[in-house]
């Protein structure tokens, strides 16, 4: 399930302020606020792909994730994830050590062409985790062919209750940044946001062709209206 990549930017760094580290993460830029750290934390990564004329491409897991604070490296988090090598997903190796959660410089800015591809032709199913109600009535559509009356725009959707783990993040809202530290923070996703776009049209396609089957509108025009402002403001 992809993510509006500013939002999911704000999410890797709350998880890594607030979430269970270790001694790596002593100098992760904090601060009292929930947001406080945040444009020190970016900076930091905006730095490292300055100064890649001096830095070694060719760089072990560890000085990787050590880089990143032994948490997550932001550039590109989601195309990098798509456009890896199995074996180096995060399902396959312990958490700190994760290479899809860091990067040596020269992975900063993966193939594009290569995350399009896997979302037409690897990928069997796209959720968007801005619009998650959406996102679980069109797997329920995909898995039974039809969905609930609950799946009309506004409803709860098909489950009757879920389970919302925050890691200890408080609550937050892309919202409340200014727009020129989104702004700031938009060199780490330009690949997140073609691909984001590039999946988001996939998955509207699907979702207007269910609601047409079923007679159940479950698209909100208000909420993807705001979802793709949201990527085209990401756009440089």
């Amino acid at each position: 399930m992809l993510r509006s990549p500013l939002t999911h930017v704000l999410s890797q760094f709350l998880h890594c302020k607030y979430g269970a580290g270790d001694s790596d993460r002593a100098a992760f830029p904090r601060g009292p606020g929930v947001y406080s750290g945040f444009e020190e934390w970016i900076t930091h990564f905006l730095q490292l792909r300055d100064q890649q004329q001096t830095m070694a491409t060719s760089m072990s897991t560890t000085e990787r994730s050590k880089q990143a604070f032994s948490c997550y490296n932001p550039w590109n988090m989601q195309t990098r994830y798509l456009t890896s090598e199995e074996q180096d997903r995060a399902s396959r190796c312990p958490f700190k050590l994760c290479p899809c959660h860091v990067a040596s410089v020269s992975e900063f800015n993966p193939d594009i062409h290569l995350g399009k591809r896997a979302i037409q032709h690897v990928v069997n199913f796209v959720g968007i985790a801005d619009l998650y109600v959406e996102s679980l009535c069109l797997l329920h559509f995909r898995s039974h062919n039809s969905v609930p009356q609950s799946c009309a725009c506004g409803g709860v959707g098909p489950l009757t209750s879920t389970t919302n783990n925050t890691h200890r993040v408080p609550h937050h809202d892309i919202g409340d940044l200014p727009q020129d530290l989104l702004k700031k923070a938009s060199p780490l996703v330009q690949q997140d946001v073609q691909l984001f776009a590039y999946a988001l049209k996939r998955f509207e396609q699907e979702l207007r062709h269910a609601s047409k089957s079923t007679g159940v509108q479950m698209v909100c025009e208000d909420r993807l209206r705001k979802l793709k402002n949201q990527i085209a403001k990401a756009t440089l």
